[in-house]
């Protein structure tokens, strides 16, 4: 069906999005392997486009920011000092954004994803991992006494 213009289109397609959605559904569920082999190739071929896709998406970042700060870290965490063998997560304090997001203000440095994951299950205290550093400096100890 032609459209004379955006608004027309936009128009059918809200009095039709049921029809629409279940189109789309149906074409998924037939074509399912080849759709997911086609974004996985091209996940593939453009990992730096789409990881810059997502850290704007999600944070706001500029992909030329994200690059300067890997860069900076020497391809590190800025955490653990490893290299980083997947995406970094940008960390953030989660007490000025929601969990996901972030904005200039808050965004820190780039970190590996175990690392950024151990910060986000001590919720960003330095008292919780205080008390894990003790929790498993005592408990080193007892292992170094009963193994001798």
């Amino acid at each position: 069906m032609p459209y004379k213009n955006n608004e027309e289109r936009r128009a059918h397609y809200v009095l039709n999005k049921e029809k629409f959605n279940a189109k789309a559904r149906e074409y998924y569920s037939r074509h399912k392997e080849k759709i997911c082999a086609l974004s996985q190739a091209y996940y593939d071929s453009h990992r730096e486009k789409a990881c810059a896709y997502a850290a704007k998406r999600r944070h706001g970042l500029d992909p030329e920011w994200f690059i300067e700060k890997r860069a900076s870290q020497n391809d590190c965490c800025a955490c653990c000092g490893n290299k980083f063998v997947t995406t970094p997560c940008t960390d953030h304090d989660h007490t000025c954004c929601p969990a996901r997001r972030s904005c200039a203000n808050c965004r820190r440095d780039l970190l590996c994803a175990q690392c950024n994951s151990g910060l986000g299950n001590f919720k960003d205290s330095p008292l919780l991992l205080q008390k894990a550093i003790d929790y498993l400096a005592k408990h080193a100890r007892e292992i170094i006494v009963k193994g001798a």
